[in-house]
């Protein structure tokens, strides 16, 4: 499913990096629901310097997947 995330190692931890689509699938909403997520602030993004590229940490996507499971108290 993620097969194609980025990874980026930073003081010896290693940052996943995803695609809109690829959190789209994580998460299981549309494109509507993801755009929403980013303007309330729910879900972080990180920018290219350059274009429209953006992309999503996985670990602040899991974390937005299990509080809409209920899973995190």
């Amino acid at each position: 499913m993620l097969s194609r995330m980025s990874t980026q190692t930073h003081d010896q931890a290693q940052v996943v990096r995803l695609t809109r689509e690829e959190a789209m699938s994580a998460l299981g909403v549309s494109k509507t629901t993801l755009a929403r997520y980013v303007a309330d602030g729910t879900l972080p993004i990180i920018r290219a310097s350059v274009g429209r590229r953006v992309w999503f940490l996985a670990s602040e996507v899991e974390r937005v997947r299990r509080a809409r499971l209920g899973l995190d108290s």
